[in-house]
């Protein structure tokens, strides 16, 4: 009796064991499309941010490069053709040797707390481009 119940026994482990893999296989796919649903719906939000700051940053520029309507003329002694831009010193480059993005030098001022016209003055950028970039990195933090 023993020789036959031996060897059912060991099938029927295995079978059990097999039947838990499968189980297991099917159970991770599942919770893997559920994740790649939930990601394409985040990248789908994403998106549809990135566009409406770029149209917001189009805005922004355009106004900015819009001409001011000429009411008075500008005294005759500040008047001056400007051909080149001045020059300015390289900013100098972190001890690592690898020199800060502009993205990361607004990211930093941002966090210790200056207001996002300073630091447009500061780096010598456009208040838009500023705001652009913080909301980048509000964007990025959420997800």
């Amino acid at each position: 009796m023993q020789q036959f119940l031996f060897p059912i026994a060991s099938f029927l482990l295995l079978t059990l064991g097999l039947s838990a893999g499968v189980a297991l296989f099917v159970y991770l796919k599942r919770e893997l499309r559920r994740e790649q649903r939930s990601n394409a719906k985040r990248m789908g939000e994403i998106e549809t941010a990135i566009v409406d700051l770029a149209r917001l940053f189009e805005q922004h520029t355009d106004r900015e490069q819009a001409p001011a309507p000429a009411t008075a003329a500008p005294p005759v002694a500040s008047f001056e053709l400007r051909t080149e831009r001045p020059r300015e010193e390289p900013p100098m480059s972190p001890p690592g040797g690898a020199a800060k993005t502009a993205y990361e030098e607004v990211t930093e001022l941002a966090a210790l707390g200056q207001p996002a016209d300073q630091i447009a003055s500061a780096l010598g950028i456009s208040r838009a481009e500023v705001d652009f970039m913080l909301k980048i990195r509000q964007l990025t933090a959420v997800s």
